[in-house]
């Protein structure tokens, strides 16, 4: 702090946190993210058939992961999309998660869903299977929403669950009749997750020197934040000692303004 060197008496005057979440408190209301996955691969914990091209799945272009089906091989291995990238802000409530499946067959009234499911782990299936056994894929791509912005898939999700790199969807395809040799093509997988940002303004605790105390150049102020905020400020006036015309205020630097305890000098 650019404090006269001279000996004079300051008094804390306030201590101000101004802003959460790096700019504004943020609305109550629910707020949508989606994205696109890094990496589509293949996952044999089910089925039998390898998925060609697995890595197709990443957008909608028309190039398309493919699982070839037969009479004596039925079911697919898992389609496994993460690397989602999502990020989400802490302390925010997840409501709702929706997968988007882009997908045809190669033949009419062929193959269905086998498991759709989502992973915390990047590999395991957790929570409900969200599959459409009933409806037959058509040979056109159309796009099959699963879940919804208020379903959490039987599960309990945490931010960090869900910004993690292997937050993911498994999805499974089965022959169900018709053609014997069905191909199932993917084009994309894309998933949305609905939240709502946390509202709780920051708490500013253990400050030291106490607020109307008098102190002198060259001291350190002390205090501990409950989360990481946007800015903040202390503000000093004088008391005694000479006067320089001043009210002294120090602007929280990008260091002072992360969660937990802080000593500023």
């Amino acid at each position: 702090m650019n404090l006269i060197n001279e000996k004079k008496n300051y008094l804390i005057f306030s201590i101000l946190v101004t802003l959460i979440l790096g700019g504004s408190i943020s609305p109550a209301f629910a707020l949508t993210a989606s994205a696109n996955p890094a990496s589509g691969t293949d996952n044999n914990s089910v089925g039998t058939v390898t998925w060609t091209s697995p890595g197709n799945i990443l957008s909608s272009d028309n190039n398309y992961a493919n699982a070839l089906l037969s009479t004596s091989t039925t079911t697919s291995h898992y389609l496994l999309a993460k690397g989602f990238g999502f990020s989400i802000p802490s302390g925010a409530t997840i409501d709702g998660i929706t997968v988007r499946i882009e997908k045809s067959a190669s033949h009419t009234n062929s193959i269905t869903d086998f498991h759709v499911r989502l992973t915390k782990d990047g590999s395991g299936s957790i929570g409900n299977d969200k599959a459409d056994n009933a409806t037959k894929w058509g040979t056109t791509d159309a796009t099959v929403d699963y879940g919804s912005a208020s379903d959490l898939w039987g599960t309990t999700w945490s931010v960090s669950e869900i910004n993690s790199a292997n937050f993911g969807v498994l999805f499974a395809v089965q022959r169900s009749s018709g053609n014997p040799n069905p191909d199932a093509l993917v084009d994309h997988i894309a998933v949305s997750v609905t939240y709502t940002p946390d509202t709780t303004a920051p708490t500013i605790s253990s400050v030291t020197p106490a607020s109307s105390s008098t102190v002198g150049s060259g001291f350190s102020a002390n205090y501990t934040l409950s989360e990481t905020v946007g800015s903040g400020t202390i503000t000093f006036t004088r008391t005694g000692g000479s006067a320089d015309g001043a009210t002294h205020i120090y602007n929280f630097g990008n260091g002072d303004k992360t969660s937990g305890s802080h000593s500023i000098t």
